[in-house]
C-alpha cells in the first residue's frame, strides 16, 4: 500500500471554501482513480491554517497512472489559483506495516 499526505497552508477565513472544494471536487476525483482506497481530510484543532489530506492507494504505481491523467492536478491547481496565499507540500510514503489481518 502507498500513501501521500499532502499538508496545505491556507488563510484561516478560507477553511469553509477549501473544505468544500477539496470534499466535492478532488475527493470525487479520486474515487474514480483505479487504486485508489481511502481519503481522509484532517484539520488542525489548535491552528486554522493547516489542513492535511492523507490519501491510501494500493501501490505507488496506481498514483503515479492517475497522476499522468491531470485529474488529480486539476482540483489543487484550481486552489492555489482561487486562493493564492495557500502553500502545498506532498510527500509519498511506502505503507509497510497495518493493523489489518
Amino acid at each position: 500500500m502507498y500513501a501521500q499526505v499532502t499538508n496545505i497552508s491556507i488563510p484561516a477565513t478560507k477553511i469553509g471554501e477549501v473544505r468544500e472544494l477539496i470534499t466535492n471536487k478532488y475527493f470525487s476525483s479520486l474515487k474514480k482513480r483505479d487504486g485508489f482506497v481511502v481519503a481522509y481530510f484532517h484539520e488542525a484543532i489548535d491552528d486554522p491554517t493547516v489542513i492535511q489530506i492523507i490519501t491510501y492507494w494500493k501501490n505507488q504505481s496506481m498514483i503515479e497512472d492517475a497522476r499522468k491523467t491531470g485529474s488529480l492536478q486539476e482540483t489543487i491547481q484550481m486552489l492555489t489559483s482561487h486562493i493564492p496565499e495557500t502553500r502545498i507540500k506532498r510527500q509519498g510514503y511506502l505503507v509497510t506495516i497495518t493493523t489489518d489481518d
